[in-house]
């Protein structure tokens, strides 16, 4: 992996970023369901919806304009590409914390958009 070394080099800086966030939100989209929102999974049973099966990708079947549910980052994009360029040797470990699930777009308003530290009790209900 090329390491910017410098945030002052802003073109490379945003060039690794941006290019790894295609590379994580597509690696991203393959990795399984592992947590949905008490809440969340309320709405989708009600709705006839298994949203352990679904995707991002799939959502526009059971929530066409993306107002209902959310596909959640447990450990968002941005804070992953900023901790792999701050420390590249723990890549590795940066990966394997990645978790994705549902919750309802209402409690998503209510996330912060980053440094949310994965605190697992924000995501259950």
């Amino acid at each position: 992996m090329i390491i910017c070394k410098e945030k002052s080099d802003k073109v490379q800086y945003n060039i690794i970023k941006s290019s790894l966030d295609v590379i994580l939100r597509k690696w991203c989209d393959e990795k399984p369901i592992v947590f949905i929102s008490i809440n969340a999974l309320k709405k989708a049973k009600n709705d006839n919806i298994d949203l352990s099966k679904m995707k991002w990708k799939d959502q526009k079947k059971f929530d066409p304009k993306r107002k209902v549910f959310d596909y959640e980052h447990k450990y968002p994009i941005s804070d992953m590409i900023n901790n792999m360029l701050t420390h590249p040797k723990s890549i590795e470990d940066i990966m394997n914390k990645y978790e994705i699930g549902w919750i309802l777009k209402e409690k998503d308003k209510k996330l912060k958009s980053h440094n949310r530290n994965n605190d697992d009790k924000k995501y259950t209900d």
